[in-house]
């Protein structure tokens, strides 16, 4: 909360407060930074105090490297008066619509609230619901932190447990197409929004693709069933091109996978039977190259 204020708001870069006062922020905020080696900065608001925040980012960013043998591993985020290039915008709960330019990150949380409360488990959100939010997350360019409130005696309730054990396993198979990536110039197909993230079905899909960029990965928000042809209408003949394809493969399977490409669409038949239970699914498009652009205003 702000230094001399009573309300429910926090401080932001335009609050100014005793110079002393900043002094005793910035450094008490430096030792803390320096006796633990933290990896990511969390500011429940702005960065506070105009120069003093900025110089305890700077000194943050600049350590961080020492530790890290001179690599930057530091991320700090921020809620309010945010700008390009100084930290990351932290949404809390919500999330943009389309993929953004910056990294961002949401937070969510297993149940309602960022606490534990008695009785509250029949309110957890299932192993669906977070692997589908964390995609959705990902194919925006930004990054999901998760929160799983302790008991009063430091436990986590079973169910809480049974659900990251189960989003683990999910990951186990597609990981692939969620970890080290990067949002594609589009990133869903089908509903694109999650508002009302139960909705999501085997006919939504999103986009990611790998640093290189020669890898897309397209993934299915469930199994559509043994043997469909699933249509991913974005890739169609007509925006883009598959000349320099390589392979299409579905990560974590080594069934073979049957394809054709139409004006319509890019369908893609699946194995006969379901090679392993998953909350999502990802087909992997393998390029020779690049992957092709596509062509947007060509798109239905």
């Amino acid at each position: 909360m702000k230094w001399n204020d009573t309300s429910y708001w926090y401080e932001q870069r335009s609050d100014v407060g005793p110079p002393e006062f900043e002094q005793q922020f910035e450094n008490r905020m430096k030792d803390l930074l320096d006796k633990y080696h933290p990896d990511l900065y969390y500011t429940d608001g702005g960065i506070p105090f105009r120069q003093a925040g900025l110089n305890i980012l700077a000194h943050f960013y600049n350590e961080n490297q020492k530790w890290n043998n001179g690599k930057l591993e530091a991320v700090a985020t921020i809620k309010l008066d945010w700008e390009p290039n100084i930290a990351i915008l932290d949404y809390e709960f919500e999330y943009p619509d389309d993929i953004q330019p910056y990294p961002w990150q949401t937070d969510k949380t297993v149940g309602n609230s960022w606490f534990w409360e008695r009785n509250d488990t029949h309110n957890y959100k299932n192993a669906i619901q977070i692997v589908h939010t964390l995609i959705d997350v990902v194919s925006k360019n930004g990054n999901l932190l998760f929160n799983v409130p302790l008991t009063p005696d430091g436990e986590i309730e079973q169910e809480a447990v049974i659900r990251l054990i189960e989003v683990g396993r999910c990951l186990n198979f597609i990981g692939e197409a969620i970890y080290s990536t990067r949002p594609w110039v589009v990133f869903a197909e089908g509903l694109k929004s999650i508002n009302d993230i139960g909705s999501l079905t085997p006919q939504d899909i999103r986009f990611t693709r790998n640093k290189k960029n020669s890898i897309l990965y397209a993934i299915v928000m469930g199994w559509p069933g043994d043997g469909t042809t699933i249509k991913i209408k974005t890739l169609n003949s007509t925006c883009f091109d598959l000349h320099e394809l390589k392979s299409i493969s579905l990560v974590g399977s080594d069934d073979k996978l049957t394809f054709n490409q139409n004006a319509e669409a890019l369908q893609i038949t699946l194995p006969a039977r379901r090679p392993y239970e998953s909350c999502a699914y990802a087909i992997k498009l393998v390029f020779s190259k690049q992957i092709p652009k596509l062509k947007l205003k060509a798109q239905k």
